[in-house]
């Protein structure tokens, strides 16, 4: 079975992903041609989309898992192979645009300005919210791209046509920053290189257009027309949905494009590799949907394609792509997946026969909250003890 991917993490040896196929996490070696074990599954899912997962943070050898679709976080020790389950946030489930970390900490970012951005701690498991406040030019209507995090502060930007505002966020005082970007319709993506930010924009004029800010006051630098990059000929789809910088590059990655475009901050000069043929070959119908999340290690790029059957691994120096397959035993995942969902380790089945203290200990490492599984007089006596309130 081939793997598609909401989202995956890897430290350039190793790749952690969950399906988007099925509701499982799997294992795989770069380094050879073993092909992904199943580890474990998402259990407990508010909703049938929650287990699709739109961010993988690295704390402690922990991964925490965001799902992009409900205010939750799938918690897997590296170390001991369990997984944990954390709600953080008391709200309906919405679309989650991004979540980035800042030390110890995961910003998750709102989808528009009636939700906080939510700070959850990656050692402690505990939130704290900040509220966006905006000044009178901002509309309540708009959404945000994709973050960029630069020395313990988060650029973001809204989208919306003909109000187009890039944010910039001090983690520390949790102060924010407003500018208006002139002359756009829409923006892609942004990133910070050597004390500049560099924002994607459709101009006014239906052009792809790299504007650069001076990222300590915003103060607008230059307005760069593009001529290697796709037309952004669609307004609401993001053919390119991240950039990042690497040395002298400024790189945009592409959501529904064909390629990866390459802007040279010294030389002014573009490039456009195009992605390799036998990749875009195995995409559904020949739709690349987007391109999750990526990840950098060294020189580096990994993309995580929904749409594609392989791992896209782009060399930064050298402008060469490479693929790895992903793929599993199918028959050998739906065994374990169907027995670890018999046996769930959210059970205590009659067969197994516990004494009173064993069982005070199992629920004290294992209980989320006292609502979970302590809802009644006896089951909150219970819970007292094992907190020690008694």
């Amino acid at each position: 079975m081939e793997i598609s991917t909401y989202g995956a993490y890897t430290d350039g040896t190793n790749i952690w992903l969950s399906s988007a196929n099925i509701n499982a996490l799997f294992h795989q070696k770069l380094t050879d041609s073993e092909e992904a074990k199943y580890l474990c599954s998402f259990e407990g899912a508010e909703n049938p989309n929650a287990w699709k997962i739109g961010n993988v943070l690295y704390f402690d050898n922990m991964l925490y898992f965001f799902s992009q679709y409900a205010y939750e976080v799938w918690i897997y020790d590296l170390h001991t192979q369990k997984m944990t389950k954390v709600k953080y946030y008391e709200r309906k489930s919405c679309f989650i645009p991004d979540v980035v970390q800042v030390g110890n900490e995961a910003w998750v970012m709102p989808r528009g300005f009636d939700t906080p951005i939510i700070i959850f701690n990656l050692s402690t498991w505990r939130s704290r919210y900040l509220n966006l406040k905006r000044d009178a030019y901002v509309s309540d209507e708009n959404s945000f791209i994709y973050s960029w995090v630069e020395n313990s502060v988060i650029y973001f930007a809204t989208r919306t046509c003909g109000n187009i505002h890039v944010c910039k966020l001090n983690c520390a005082n949790q102060e924010i920053q407003y500018k208006r970007v002139e002359y756009a319709k829409y923006i892609n993506c942004l990133t910070v290189y050597a004390g500049n930010l560099y924002v994607l924009v459709l101009d006014d004029e239906n052009r792809p257009v790299l504007k650069r800010y001076k990222a300590d006051y915003l103060t607008e630098e230059e307005s760069i027309a593009l001529s290697k990059i796709n037309s952004l000929w669609n307004d609401t789809t993001m053919f390119y949905f991240r950039m990042l910088s690497f040395e002298k590059y400024i790189i945009m990655l592409p959501g529904c494009a064909e390629e990866v475009v390459v802007y040279n901050t010294e030389t002014k000069m573009e490039h456009s590799i195009p992605l390799p043929s036998n990749f875009l070959n195995s995409c559904k119908k020949r739709n690349m949907s987007y391109f999750s999340k990526v990840n950098v290690v060294g020189n580096h790029l990994y993309f995580f394609p929904y749409a594609g059957r392989h791992l896209l691994i782009f060399d930064m120096q050298n402008f060469t792509f490479d693929l790895k397959g992903l793929v599993c035993d199918e028959e050998e995942v739906w065994r374990k997946y169907r027995g670890r969902r018999r046996t769930t380790e959210e059970i205590i089945e009659e067969s197994v026969h516990l004494n009173l203290h064993n069982y005070l200990r199992y629920v004290s490492g294992n209980v989320d909250d006292i609502h979970s599984k302590a809802d009644f007089g006896c089951g909150n006596h219970i819970y007292d003890i094992v907190c020690g309130k008694m």
